[in-house]
């Protein structure tokens, strides 16, 4: 199949059809490579749902939910017509049955002939499987298949995205899936205008030529963070100078929030690459923007050599497995001293005195015995200490309070990170706290 009949896929699949069923909360795709393509968005070309993939000679479709495998195996479901679509574009034309695998050990065990593969990635195969269905696909084979990651990621705390299994499969065939959640209409109306990007291989090719254009950049500044800064096809030099030329409508501040929708996604893209690129400053999902929408970075330990870079500043924490004992050497550069304060240090006022003077870190940290403030260091520096006793005192005395109604003791201080404007779904009512 060449490029350009490629390139009408998502035209293909929802010919005659104008939408498809939620099914749950779906996540994200990233279309990667030059043999992928966006099918179906959701209200914004990054929500990519599903997305199409040729594999040496054969033909893949990757749902960002693994529900809808399910409406491949039930003759009464709603989006029968886009059933039939998918199963002429998957078999070229030809007769071909959907077969389910999520019970096979071997593909020994899947009659393969004239069949549409039907794969949740939620059951995981193992690496003889795995390379016999890759050997499938390469040989002309159809498979459909999806996952929902996030909730992959719930029901196994402790785990990363890169320990699920789908997730490599999607890798090799140049698909990124991502730990988004976003919440879709019902039904889900086909936009053939957010999926005509296709992928972000060809989105870099065209930045190049067009490097003003908000839509491909914020595509592109997504996928760097889902990467992990191993992005191929775009140069360090050039993100630096998308960022340093910034216009101010894309730099928020809790005095001049950003409201603008446009400029709100241009300021997410900006703020992706900061998260991940180093060397880069900042220069000077709601209504408005009052703060950059991603100031955290989160890596495993799970290699050698790890790099991490913050154009914010702030804490670094090392989160050691539970019963392991671990050593690590770390590597700052570029760091500042920080106004601290602890209410049981002895010397604490003479301390305070000299950090005040001399400390030019943008966020303090404040400790009583039980609880520990993280805030930006200008909210603080005109306390003296004095204030600050009385401040985290009362602190205390509340944390004791809540462990009294609760008949337990403080065991460690209670850390709180002082948030601008605190993400979207943190907190809600059916999350046990």
């Amino acid at each position: 199949m060449d490029d350009d009949d490629f390139d009408q896929v998502s035209q293909i699949l929802f010919d005659g059809v104008d939408s498809l069923s939620n099914i749950g909360s779906p996540g994200t795709l990233i279309p990667i490579t030059e043999n992928t393509r966006a099918v179906l968005c959701s209200e914004n070309f990054n929500n990519v749902i599903i997305v199409a993939s040729q594999f040496d000679e054969g033909r893949c479709l990757v749902f960002a939910h693994n529900g809808y495998t399910k409406i491949f195996l039930n003759d009464e479901t709603e989006d029968q017509d886009f059933v039939d679509n998918c199963r002429r574009w998957l078999a070229r034309g030809h007769d071909a049955e959907f077969q389910s695998i999520n019970d096979a050990d071997s593909m020994d065990d899947v009659e393969q002939d004239g069949k549409i593969l039907i794969w949740d990635g939620h059951y995981t195969k193992n690496d003889a499987f795995m390379s016999d269905l890759y050997a499938f696909l390469q040989q002309g084979g159809a498979l459909i298949c999806g996952a929902t990651a996030w909730g992959w990621l719930q029901a196994n705390d402790g785990k990363l995205l890169s320990d699920f299994p789908f997730t490599r499969f999607c890798d090799y065939i140049g698909v990124k899936i991502t730990d988004n959640c976003i919440d879709c209409p019902d039904p889900i109306p086909f936009q053939p205008e957010l999926v005509t990007f296709k992928n972000v291989y060809d989105i870099v090719q065209n930045l190049a030529n067009d490097p003003d254009n908000i839509k491909y950049f914020t595509i592109v500044a997504l996928a760097i963070k889902e990467l992990d800064d191993t992005f191929p096809g775009i140069s360090v030099e050039t993100l630096q100078n998308i960022v340093m030329n910034a216009d101010h409508d894309v730099i928020p501040s809790s005095n001049c929030p950003i409201q603008d929708k446009s400029c709100r996604e241009q300021s997410t893209g900006i703020c992706s690459i900061l998260c991940v690129l180093p060397g880069i400053k900042a220069p000077g999902n709601c209504d408005e923007l009052r703060r950059w929408p991603c100031i955290s970075v989160c890596k495993p330990l799970a290699s050698k050599h790890v790099r991490l870079n913050s154009a914010f500043g702030g804490l670094l924490f090392l989160e050691s497995p539970e019963g392991e004992m671990n050593s690590i050497t770390i590597l700052l550069h570029h760091v500042v001293l920080t106004p601290t304060y602890d209410l049981t240090d002895p010397n604490r006022a003479k301390a305070w005195q000299y950090r005040r003077d001399h400390a030019q870190g943008l966020w303090a940290d404040i400790a009583g015995q039980h609880i520990v403030f993280n805030v930006p260091s200008k909210s603080i520096l005109h306390f003296d200490s004095i204030q600050l006793d009385r401040v985290l005192q009362f602190w205390d005395a509340v944390v004791i309070a809540h462990h009294e109604l609760r008949g337990t003791e403080p065991k460690h201080r209670e850390r709180i990170v002082c948030d601008e404007q605190p993400s979207f779904g943190y907190m809600r009512k059916d999350i046990g706290l």
